[in-house]
């Protein structure tokens, strides 16, 4: 009797191990492809962003002062800094494998400041005399 319970049990240890040893890989892979998946989602959403903040400039600098034109928009976790250049708008995104730019160009001056806060953002963006000032 004791033999057949001997025998139960190192065939127990012997399945769980089989089993540990195909899923803790899975488990590995599963959290890699997760990882990469969800910087690409934010990385697609600043670029988006970007070139929305932009089109929305040149448009308000086209139709000219005191046009204004306010959006929401959401930025993810990750962001590190948001700077407004004289002709882009560059947001840094803090990934597993560094930190990426993500910007847009524009083909009028630019000037102002977004906070890289997470969450929901309403941002100004109001035409000058010579440029275009956007907040948020």
């Amino acid at each position: 009797m004791k033999k057949s319970r001997a025998q139960v049990s190192v065939e127990f240890l012997m399945i769980t191990g089989f089993v540990l040893t195909i899923l803790i890989p899975l488990s590995v892979i599963y959290y890699e492809h997760l990882n990469t998946m969800t910087s690409e989602v934010k990385g697609t959403q600043l670029s988006q962003l970007a070139k929305d903040i932009t089109s929305k400039a040149e448009e308000v600098y086209y139709l000219g002062s005191p046009s204004k034109i306010t959006i929401n928009a959401y930025i993810p976790s990750g962001v590190t800094e948001v700077d407004v250049y004289p002709s882009e708008i560059n947001f840094k995104l803090r990934t597993a494998s560094g930190v990426n730019d993500i910007f847009s160009t524009s083909k009028v001056n630019l000037t102002g400041s977004i906070s890289p806060n997470e969450g929901v953002h309403k941002i100004t963006i109001e035409a000058k005399e010579g440029y275009v000032l956007i907040e948020g």
